[in-house]
């Protein structure tokens, strides 16, 4: 993507996002402030219709008051005179003050007089069904004070009713209380239009146990309690409700009030928002190009002139050309620092083609064979390697087979090798074995092998050199070496035979004293068989370890070498453990070699270890490798001998450990062995603490 592109999408992304970021929180603040301002409107409008249920309810409470406290209603709930009936009873007289229902009753709460009348349509109904049931109960009878009164909403078969009671007195409202005058309205579709004139609201009332109550004001019916009086609820875009609860005389819920309210706040939000978005929109369009004609004369522009420039002098192959660096500012500076750098090329070019000289003549003068590998194939080779592999020069073995000169018994060796480095490609390999070369005499090599690029493919460098003669000295030494220790060990045996036989009475009694002499001789003799051992085992790691390959159980050769020091360990009283986790993968090594590792380790450590002490043998899986340890709970290494631990002949001073050392060539060769395995070994350690030596051996094939 050109970088005109590029810019040009940045700017559209970031106002694209600045344009979301801003929309998100005007959905987020602005849109929820209006909300919470719709939602706050809501709820006033609920309390104005509630206030507004609750002044019927006063009339109708103050009404009943004026009927109540008044002598002529006093006496006639005491006499029934006609007089009070034909005046103040009429059906106009009822129509007039908008009632449903009038009683009057005595203080025997005997009903001394009722009137029931549909006041809108006017006629006479019949009483109630559901009033004789607060009648009975006496919760609209039951005054002790002159001046109490009871109003609220009573739920009738019929409908719910506005009543209102007060206690029959004197028109100075004085007792004693002759009986309860009960008012009542019926709140009907009218009565709640009414107070939507009054309150300019749209108020639905349902009653809270109806049958029929809308899907909203089932859900609002779960919701409303003491804690929440007022539920706010979106019907749609343009309509939000509140809902309450209306109690009865009784104090319990029993209708829900619905106050439907225009959502003008939250369209008007909506709108704002819209605006808001347009004039963002319309500011980024103009910016964008702004910016873009800006970028376009001061940095895109040159921009494309320094690229022509610099892709001109790649297909030219000319690192002595400049490109123009006119200017002050950072796109001089980008020019001077390619200039710098055209500079440092053609600098390198020139040392490039000095070392690739002097390599080639390395390479040519070497007196080992150097030979790059393709696909099994000599991809080069140089003057020394031909004349080892009886050639007259290199062009005559190009192309040929690798496996044409390799004892056949190596092939997959070799082959095996290769593989290793194709997957570890900062692995080297060093192996020893036969070539041979075009005229089929063979000599003994030693290789090393790296993976490497050639020519722009995978390959391997072999560099290889003739040992055929350093092999015949170092098995003269090796014969050597074995002929010594022979003549060595023969009479240390027979020394040590000799006196094991005096020091357990077989040629004859001997005194303690003669015994414990005998016992140090025995100790000496053993301890220089050891030494000579070591020597013999030291003079082959020093030649050149001859493995014997084979498959090798790590859990066995544990075992293995454990039980052989189980006697040792138990009469130091020292605890051998063993922990291997899992079922481990085979290793492919030389077995004698390993258990000399592992004999070794663990005889050290019994050494350095005092009584109840414990040594403790774990091998655990790590990637390729198996990694084994032997700690002990002994007296430690200091970090002053833990750097020279491994070296020939290096013993810790026995002043420090108060045990008397051995050859000094133990671990030297347990490295030895363990390198051969391509292999490594460590060791971690603090004084007084005990001892930890960890060495690692390859899984066979990579443990697949």
């Amino acid at each position: 993507m050109k970088l005109r592109r590029k810019t040009l999408l940045i700017i559209g992304v970031t106002f694209l996002s600045l344009f979301l970021v801003v929309y998100a929180t005007s959905q987020i603040i602005l849109l929820k402030s209006f909300s919470e301002l719709e939602e706050q409107n809501t709820r006033q409008n609920v309390e104005r219709a509630t206030n507004a249920f609750q002044d019927e309810i006063e009339t109708l409470k103050t009404l009943s008051i004026d009927w109540a406290a008044w002598d002529d209603t006093y006496r006639f709930v005491e006499d029934s005179n006609e007089d009070y009936i034909q005046s103040n009873l009429q059906d106009k007289a009822i129509v007039a003050l908008k009632l449903n229902l009038m009683l009057y009753v005595n203080s025997s709460d005997q009903v001394m007089y009722g009137k029931y009348y549909n006041y809108k349509e006017g006629y006479r109904t019949d009483a109630p069904a559901g009033m004789q049931e607060y009648l009975t109960e006496s919760t609209l009878l039951n005054h002790t004070e002159p001046t109490s009164y009871i109003a609220g909403i009573i739920i009738l078969p019929e409908g719910p009713m506005l009543v209102a009671s007060r206690p029959i007195v004197t028109s100075y409202e004085t007792g004693p209380i002759r009986g309860t005058l009960i008012m009542g309205r019926y709140l009907d579709a009218d009565e709640v239009g009414q107070l939507e004139e009054i309150t300019r609201l749209s108020i639905r009332v349902s009653q809270l146990n109806g049958l029929d109550a809308p899907s909203d004001v089932e859900e609002a019916k779960l919701v409303l309690s003491n804690e929440t009086p007022v539920y706010v609820h979106t019907i749609n875009e343009t309509t939000i409700a509140g809902y309450t609860l209306m109690g009865d005389i009784f104090g319990r819920p029993a209708l829900v009030m619905r106050v439907d309210t225009p959502r003008s706040i939250y369209q008007q939000g909506q709108s704002t928002i819209r605006y808001l978005l347009l004039y963002l929109v319309t500011a980024g369009v103009v910016i964008e190009v702004v910016m873009m004609f800006l970028l376009e004369t001061t940095v895109l522009s040159r921009l494309t002139r320094l690229s022509f420039s610099v892709k001109d002098i790649g297909t030219q192959g000319d690192l002595t050309t400049r490109v123009n660096t006119a200017g002050d500012d950072e796109i001089s500076s980008l020019g001077n620092s390619i200039n710098d750098m055209l500079s440092i090329l053609e600098s390198a070019q020139n040392d490039q083609v000095e070392t690739n000289e002097r390599y080639r003549r390395l390479v040519e003068l070497s007196p080992d064979g150097i030979t790059v590998v393709i696909e099994g194939k000599l991809a080069f080779i140089n003057t020394a390697g031909a004349m080892l592999l009886g050639a007259s020069n290199s062009e005559q073995l190009l192309g040929s087979s690798m496996a044409n000169f390799v004892d056949p018994d190596s092939i997959a060796r070799i082959e095996e090798k290769f593989r290793q480095m194709e997957k570890d490609e900062s692995s080297i390999q060093k192996m020893e074995m036969t070539l041979f070369r075009l005229d089929t005499n063979s000599f003994e090599a030693e290789i090393a092998a790296a993976p490497l690029t050639y020519q722009g493919k995978s390959a391997i460098q072999v560099i290889f050199r003739d040992v055929t003669e350093r092999k015949k000295i170092d098995r003269l030494k090796e014969e050597f070496f074995a002929s010594v220790t022979h003549e060595l060990k023969t009479p240390i045996t027979s020394m040590l035979s000799f006196a094991e036989s005096v020091r357990t009475n077989k040629v004859g009694p001997i005194s303690e004293n003669q015994r414990e002499v005998m016992e140090y001789i025995v100790q000496d003799a053993v301890r220089l068989r050891q030494i000579v051992d070591r020597i013999l085992t030291f003079s082959k790691v020093d030649v050149g370890i001859k493995m014997h390959m084979s498959d090798v159980d790590i859990e066995a050769l544990i075992d293995k070498a454990l039980s052989s020091f189980a006697l040792s360990a138990k009469d130091k009283q020292i605890t051998l453990l063993k922990r291997i986790p899992e079922k481990l993968p085979l290793t492919y090594g030389d077995l004698d070699r390993l258990t000399d590792v592992l004999n070794n380790l663990i005889g050290n450590a019994i050494k350095f270890t005092g009584p109840q002490g414990s040594i403790t043998v774990e091998a655990v899986s790590r990637g390729n490798d198996i990694l084994i340890l032997v700690s002990d709970t002994g007296i430690g290494i200091s970090k002053e001998d833990l750097s020279k631990i491994f070296s020939k002949f290096y013993q810790v001073d026995p002043s420090k450990t108060g045990v008397i050392g051995g050859s000094g060539l133990g671990l030297y060769i347990c490295k030895k062995i363990v390198e051969a395995h391509n292999g490594l070994i460590w060791v971690n350690s603090t004084l007084g603490k005990g001892t930890t030596f960890y060495f690692t051996l390859p899984k066979k094939n990579g443990g697949k």
